[in-house]
């Protein structure tokens, strides 16, 4: 792993040392709807499912873009299917991806579609045949766009109330 992917930045398997901008990145994405307000329990939990992976403690692969001066540019993981994603798979080796972030200031750069690319190219080594994601109505505006827009991925259907009452979140896939 290592792949460049333009004179700006590298995709690698994300590393401990990567957490603080990780942190910072993922402070500027998971926010209050109304107030703005960082959702503090919710970046712990992310940062810490991330930790718990590197550590060996959690199944799951996070990857980084990282710019040539070591600057942690964005951030995506895949994990098994949760049981409610997997009845949306098609294939018998389905992953999961899993928190995707980009630093707000590049959104638009490239950064998050090398970081997909890259993470399927993990996911065919790892002998997986086919990648799921849903994504909350917190990113309406942001991710489901991105996601409408990269090659080979159909939404499949609806989480009805999935991440609590009214918010439901569509489901992509892609055959890898």
């Amino acid at each position: 792993m290592g792949r460049r992917f333009s004179s700006a930045w590298t995709v690698r398997i994300l590393r401990e040392t990567d957490l603080p901008a990780v942190r910072r990145i993922v402070e500027s994405r998971v926010r209050e709807p109304d107030t703005g307000e960082v959702l503090i329990g919710e970046v712990r939990d992310i940062i810490g499912g991330m930790r718990r992976a590197l550590m060996g403690q959690r199944p799951a692969c996070f990857l980084a873009a990282v710019s040539e001066c070591g600057s942690t540019l964005g951030v995506l993981g895949m994990q098994s299917p949760t049981p409610q994603m997997r009845r949306f798979a098609r294939g018998l080796h389905p992953v999961e991806m899993i928190h995707a972030f980009v630093a707000v200031e590049l959104a638009g750069k490239g950064v998050g579609t090398a970081l997909v690319e890259a993470l399927e190219g993990r996911a065919r080594l790892d002998g997986h045949d086919e990648m799921l994601l849903n994504s909350g109505p917190r990113y309406a505006a942001t991710g489901w766009g991105f996601f409408d827009r990269q090659p080979g991925y159909e939404r499949r259907g609806v989480l009805r109330d999935f991440y609590g009452p009214g918010q439901d979140a569509p489901v992509w896939g892609k055959r890898l």
